[in-house]
């Protein structure tokens, strides 16, 4: 083969060879293309999720700082409001004290009601029953009578006790005496009577329920049409012209109240009901209750006839005569111009009991 055959050869391979070098060159140089695309495309992507971060980033340091103030202020009310709490913890725990300290005044008061409605707590206790049940009650076989009128005639016969106002018992105005102090005074007044009747009527009632007696109470009316009006069941001492008056119901509360035309005074006196007031709730059962003056055992009237008791909302201008304290067995009931209801010793009790309640979900 000639030389220059050869030599056409080599350069037609070497052309060749640099074709497809060329060829192989494009086909990188495409794919670099794509590939450097791509890149642009991501690093376009990434730079906008940079820029989304960054304002995300600054949204986060506007925040930060709302926060950090917002910190401040609230750390400061929390030291401020620690201080105050510290403070009003003492003041709740004073509270407290008193509030017990109240309560236990009231449950005394209330004790003392109780204590006083008994006429066995005097030191003549036993000599006022006996003539009590000597003069005041008959019975029968399954039956008892009580004279009212009796038991002020023992009272002013056989034990000298009379109406005595405040100064000359105590010393001070308004001053309920117990039924110990009623004795060594040898009386008291109107209020002081009346309690001192209510626990000597207590011991007759009493005697007649333990036995299931069916109980008959008879007070007296003076009437000049009237005969002998015998005050106790021996038959010794009467009223003339005077007769008797069967009340219709049973357990004793002292009434007080303005019950005459005596401008500013007021007076206590015995009201009959068919059950027993035990609070506040009960105060209507004195409802048409017949009243008896403890001072002479005489019939005066009926609650809401003759003398009205006051209701809520009412004041004391509502009615000429009327009603506004009512102490029983256990307790004290007023009617308040304040509240316009009816109130006691065990509302003011449940009210501290209540307070006492909220202020320990304090602590």
């Amino acid at each position: 083969m000639k030389t220059s055959t050869i030599i056409i050869i080599l350069l037609s391979l070497i052309a060749f060879i640099l074709l497809l070098s060329t060829l192989q060159t494009l086909k990188e140089v495409d794919l670099l293309k794509d590939t450097n695309d791509k890149l642009v495309l991501e690093t376009n992507a990434q730079s906008n999720k940079i820029d989304q971060l960054q304002n995300k980033n600054a949204e986060l340091i506007t925040s930060l700082a709302v926060l950090e103030d917002n910190f401040i202020e609230l750390n400061d009310s929390y030291q401020r409001l620690s201080k105050l709490y510290s403070l009003v913890t003492v003041e709740v725990d004073d509270t407290l004290d008193k509030i017990d300290t109240y309560k236990k005044e009231l449950e005394e008061s209330m004790a003392w009601f109780k204590d006083n409605s008994d006429i066995s707590t005097v030191d003549d206790g036993k000599r006022i029953k006996d003539y009590l049940y000597d003069l005041c009650l008959k019975t029968t076989f399954d039956e008892c009578y009580i004279k009212t009128a009796c038991i002020f005639f023992i009272n002013y016969r056989k034990f000298d006790y009379v109406y005595k106002n405040d100064t000359e018992t105590t010393g001070q105005e308004d001053q309920l005496l117990s039924l110990r102090d009623f004795e060594e005074n040898g009386g008291g007044d109107c209020e002081d009577y009346s309690l001192f009747f209510k626990a000597q009527y207590n011991y007759l009632l009493d005697y007649c329920q333990e036995r299931n007696y069916k109980i008959y109470i008879e007070a007296f009316v003076h009437d000049i049409t009237g005969d002998k009006y015998y005050v106790e069941y021996n038959h010794n001492w009467f009223y003339p012209h005077a007769k008797e008056v069967m009340l219709n119901k049973t357990y004793p509360v002292v009434v007080c109240g303005v019950m005459s035309d005596t401008e500013g005074v007021g007076h206590c006196t015995i009201a009959y009901t068919e059950s027993k007031i035990n609070d506040v709730n009960d105060i209507s059962k004195l409802d048409g209750a017949p009243m008896v003056e403890p001072q002479t055992g005489e019939y005066t009237g009926i609650i809401d006839s003759d003398i009205f008791l006051l209701e809520e909302g009412d004041s004391y201008s509502t009615y000429d005569y009327f009603i506004n304290l009512v102490i029983t067995d256990t307790d004290t009931l007023w009617y308040s111009q304040y509240d316009k209801k009816w109130i006691s010793y065990e509302y003011f009790e449940k009210k501290l009991i209540d307070q006492e309640h909220r202020l320990i979900s304090i602590e």
